[in-house]
């Protein structure tokens, strides 16, 4: 799974209903939130994306949606906190209306999703490859319960030859779960079969801006921090074989040094 998001919501009514027939965003008020949002920061135009291709932009990248009922912001690389602890200038921002937040990476297998009403947090579950369950407050979200009543398993061994059972922490994979946390707050989905009544991401359009933050180390220094992050990872890399009754598995191959070199042949920080 591949799946990542960065997505900041700021709803008057039912997110699902606006995107279904979201109309034209507003290019000055787009605007004029991103620097409410990053107050201080650079910001400048830059091309729009659709909301299919603009979940998780690079780092220096925010689109935005806004229009009555909504402002969606996708790229959060602004922000300076997460999950329930979002900064007090964003939650003045939805003064009156719903926030959700959601945040997820498949290089840590991790999610965020966090959700506020009328100023008060209703529910915060952050959730990681390793550890499990990192933060849980208030009721769970009915689209929740079928993962944590073991009835969305995550079952490695189904398709990776020698795998053996799940390796996280909880009874499902975590992606799994953030993905179809997607869909339940904002009514599509960013990876997998588009269910028929889900919004089409590819028919919202959002503005694009590029924001600079002024207290950023050079481009020279965020790479080599990157590069010696990246050296210091390893990966389990995979082939495809054909097993004695006919299906093609995925088996282990020897750790490899995929993502160093990778970082090396780029010559830039990877987006993490």
């Amino acid at each position: 799974m591949g799946a990542k998001t960065e997505i900041l919501a700021f709803a008057a009514g039912d997110i699902t209903d606006v995107l279904r027939r979201p109309g034209a965003s507003d290019p000055a008020a787009a605007e004029e939130l991103v620097r409410r949002l990053a107050p201080g920061w650079q910001v400048e135009t830059a091309e729009g994306e659709s909301l299919a291709e603009a979940t998780y932009p690079p780092r220096d990248t925010v689109y935005v949606l806004s229009v009555p009922g909504l402002d969606l912001v996708c790229g959060l690389s602004f922000l300076r906190g997460g999950g329930s602890s979002l900064p007090e200038h964003v939650l003045s921002e939805g003064a009156g209306r719903r926030i959700v937040y959601h945040r997820m990476h498949s290089g840590t297998d991790g999610v965020e999703i966090a959700l506020w009403n009328q100023g008060a947090l209703v529910r915060a579950i952050g959730i990681n490859g390793v550890q499990g369950v990192v933060e849980d407050v208030g009721d769970r979200l009915p689209f929740e319960e079928p993962f944590w009543a073991g009835q969305r398993p995550h079952e490695p061994e189904r398709f990776i030859v020698g795998a053996g059972p799940s390796p996280f922490p909880t009874p499902f994979h975590p992606l799994t779960f953030g993905n179809e946390a997607v869909r339940a707050l904002f009514g599509f989905t960013v990876e997998g079969r588009r269910a028929p009544d889900d919004v089409d991401p590819w028919a919202v359009h959002l503005r694009g801006f590029r924001v600079t933050d002024p207290d950023a180390p050079a481009l020279a220094e965020q790479q080599a921090q990157m590069r010696e992050v990246m050296a210091r990872m390893t990966r389990t890399s995979y082939r495809m074989e054909k097993a004695p009754d006919g299906r093609i598995v995925i088996v282990p191959s020897e750790p490899s040094d995929l993502p160093a070199r990778a970082a090396t042949d780029s010559g830039g920080p990877a987006n993490v």
